[in-house]
């Protein structure tokens, strides 16, 4: 071989050595990121919890919708029911992932 084929011979460094006082810092980072995705996969469920709750309460509220027009109910108590129904699931959640991260 020519010495221009040589020269694009070139080892690779491997990877870089982390020095003993940085260790510390390293792995409270992987402690932040892993209490990070650990919290987000917990908001996640209580989302998918509260919006399969909230649609059941919306149907049930419809129903009652649908009643109180053929029936001759009051309408304003029945939306202000289905009204409390869809929202509450999600206020619930919220307040426990809340009282879940400050007992962290």
């Amino acid at each position: 071989m020519t010495d221009s084929a040589n020269s694009f011979d070139i080892e690779q460094p491997g990877a870089y050595p982390v020095l003993a006082e940085f260790e510390p810092a390293r792995a409270a980072s992987r402690q932040t990121t892993t209490g990070v995705i650990d919290e987000l996969l917990v908001a996640e469920v209580f989302l998918v919890q509260a919006t399969i709750e909230s649609a059941s309460a919306l149907g049930e509220g419809l129903q009652e919708v649908r009643k109180a027009l053929y029936g001759g109910g009051e309408m304003s108590e029945v939306l202000k029911r289905t009204q409390e129904g869809v929202f509450q699931p999600y206020r619930e959640r919220f307040q426990l992932f809340r009282e879940l991260k400050r007992k962290r």
